[in-house]
């Protein structure tokens, strides 16, 4: 009656059935339920293994289970574990052998482009060949738009992420990749209002009255109201993070310095920086680099030349592993070295930085923000003309940050204050 039309390719996965072995549907199931609402790992692969194991002719489960492992591989292997490869590259074939036309495969396939490859352009062609065997497919259409937003293609991130989540407006995940992006497309009023509808379902989540107060920064400028406003959140004030935030921004490094003893170990550059995680990607930065760089400006030579040794430590077994490591990762390092005085080791690492940044996919995600950590590092070392040519340059990168006022807020830019060329940035 209501004269619908179907392709063959939507006939076929209305018409097909994953598998008929019952246990396995239900263990794929439990499977699902972990990708949506938990950080891929070790125990979503056990749990994949476990349903090609009840049948091993599931080819969903091997496709995700193809994701997974190459996921994993990446992010906690450090690209370094060629078991886990190799078993990523044989779920991928058990997926292509029993679903060779299921849109996981070319979704799957994306995923060793961008993962294994670092090719955004391939990934994104790959996710569209997903969609166009199934356009609902969410997991393709969410990461199509992080490949959009590699490459700052802004527009087309927005669009792909506007309709996911008209299709799933109670989708946490998509509520923030598109704040994210209304953010950095300066749409300042939709940024806000979409904060005021996460807030309405849940009034005390601290992340959302986080972005508000954020955006409302970002927007303005006015850096009292701002740190006021985060006053308000007690939930975030109170903890160690919160304490540093409030002690570095009144420029109180000696209590900044006592907090972020209570953060050691604790993966998050984001104790201070006031963008809250915006500046997407793996939070890579050790609080001991922080550390390292307020014992510096307190002129505590002996405690910031230890700290960094020993963080350099930790970083530099990480880099040899995987050389292709988010470039800010080899930018703290390079504060590291500041720090330590090798200007030799420090100046080779801002040239391999700065090859890896101008590939298509780390240039707009990590180009500016590597050239922050790397303006620091000439402070640190006294080259203040070096240091604002660095971000003179760095104005003109496109980039999700906004340039303002991360100097704003940073506290090693306090040295360039009066100066005209520092001013000037002040005011673009």
């Amino acid at each position: 009656q209501l004269d619908v039309h179907l392709s063959p390719s939507e006939t076929l996965l209305i018409d097909r059935r994953p598998t008929v072995n019952h246990e396995a549907y239900e263990n794929y199931q439990i499977a699902r339920f972990l990708t949506e609402n938990t950080y891929p790992g070790g125990p979503k692969i056990a749990q994949y293994e476990k349903v090609v194991a009840l049948d091993p002719q599931f080819a969903e489960a091997w496709a995700q289970l193809a994701v997974e492992c190459i996921w994993w591989w990446t992010a906690s292997k450090n690209r370094n574990d060629p078991i886990l490869q190799a078993k990523a590259h044989q779920a991928l074939a058990e997926a292509k052998r029993w679903g060779a036309e299921l849109p996981d495969i070319p979704y799957a396939e994306s995923n060793f482009a961008f993962y294994e490859d670092q090719n955004l352009q391939a990934s994104i062609q790959l996710l569209l060949k997903s969609l166009a065997i199934d356009d609902g497919f969410r997991q393709a259409r969410s990461h199509l738009a992080k490949q959009y937003f590699g490459l700052g293609e802004l527009d087309k991130a927005v669009h792909v992420v506007d309709a996911a989540f008209r299709l799933d407006p109670r989708s946490a995940e998509i509520a923030r990749e598109l704040y994210h992006l209304y953010q950095v497309q300066r749409e300042f009023e939709k940024a806000e209002a979409l904060c005021h509808t996460q807030l309405a379902v849940n009034s005390s989540d601290v992340d959302w009255r986080l972005r508000l107060a954020q955006n409302k920064y970002l927007e303005g400028g006015d850096i009292s109201n701002f740190a006021a406003d985060i006053r308000t959140i007690p939930d975030f004030v109170e903890t160690p993070r919160g304490q540093v935030w409030l002690s570095l921004h009144a420029r109180d490094l000696s209590s900044g310095l006592k907090y972020l003893e209570d953060l050691e170990n604790v993966h998050g550059w984001d104790a201070f920086n006031f963008i809250f995680g915006s500046d997407r990607g793996f939070n890579l930065s050790p609080v001991a680099v922080l550390s390292a760089l307020v014992a510096f400006e307190l002129g505590e030579h002996d405690v910031a030349v230890n700290t960094s040794r020993r963080v350099r430590a930790m970083m530099d077994g990480l880099l040899r592993l995987d050389p292709q490591f988010d470039p800010r990762f080899w930018a703290n390092l390079v504060i590291c070295y500041a720090i330590e005085g090798d200007l030799e080791n420090m100046e080779s690492i801002i040239t391999t930085i700065r090859e890896a940044t101008g590939r298509d996919f780390w240039r707009y995600k990590r180009q500016l923000s590597s050239e922050l950590r790397i303006a620091m590092a000439y402070l640190v070392i006294g080259d203040d003309d070096l240091a604002l040519m660095t971000l003179e340059n760095a104005s003109q990168m496109p980039s999700p940050l906004f340039l303002k006022r991360e100097l704003e807020l940073w506290f090693i830019f306090d040295r360039l204050r009066g100066n005209p060329r520092f001013e000037a940035l002040l005011r673009d």
